[in-house]
């Protein structure tokens, strides 16, 4: 569940949370910015949407060099791969601590 506690009720300690987000990181193809506010994460929720600004910022930073030759373009991420972090993080959570995606 999106509202439960990754200290407190998944066991998730900061080295934990570390090894988490650099897999998921990397199973989405997306280097953080914004590491501090990934580190301030305390729920699967947040996790989540963490993730997904991530995935913005690097879809807005990746469109500007884009967005100068081609002003009409817009910087939005596909609703799929927003679909995709949310599945991603839950997947990683689960095998990293035994409990199931829902």
């Amino acid at each position: 569940e999106e509202d439960m506690e990754l200290e407190t009720e998944l066991g998730i300690d900061s080295i934990k949370r570390v090894e988490i987000l650099s897999e998921v990181q990397s199973m989405l193809d997306v280097e953080a910015k914004d590491v501090d506010a990934l580190s301030r994460t305390r729920t699967v929720g947040e996790v989540i949407e963490a993730m997904k600004n991530e995935l913005r910022s690097s879809v807005s930073s990746a469109a500007v060099p884009a967005a100068a030759a081609a002003p009409a373009s817009s910087a939005t991420v596909p609703s799929e791969l927003l679909a995709k972090a949310e599945t991603v993080v839950l997947e990683v959570l689960a095998s990293k601590t035994g409990y199931e995606t829902d």
